[in-house]
């Protein structure tokens, strides 16, 4: 089966797109996971008593910043056939 430029050029475009959408997933899992390091290590390390509304304030931002990653991933990624 012979591709034309045509065929050639949209599956670029599709694997560039998916590149971008897997670049962003990973930048979200990223923040997630130092959101949520950083809202258990922060009240450790800390001197002075620290609430514990940050922990149930930190630990579902960082659960959505990981929910976006896969949403991103599986409504974003194209087809690259």
């Amino acid at each position: 089966m012979s591709l034309t430029p045509q065929d050639i050029a949209r599956r670029r475009r599709a694997k560039r797109s998916n590149e971008q959408v897997k670049l962003l997933a990973t930048f979200l899992n990223n923040l997630a996971v130092g959101t949520s390091v950083g809202a258990i290590l922060v009240p450790l390390a800390s001197e002075r008593p620290v609430s514990p509304h940050i922990f149930a304030i930190w630990i579902p931002v960082a659960l959505l910043l990981h929910v976006a990653a896969q949403v991103a991933c599986a409504f974003l990624l194209r087809s690259e056939d």
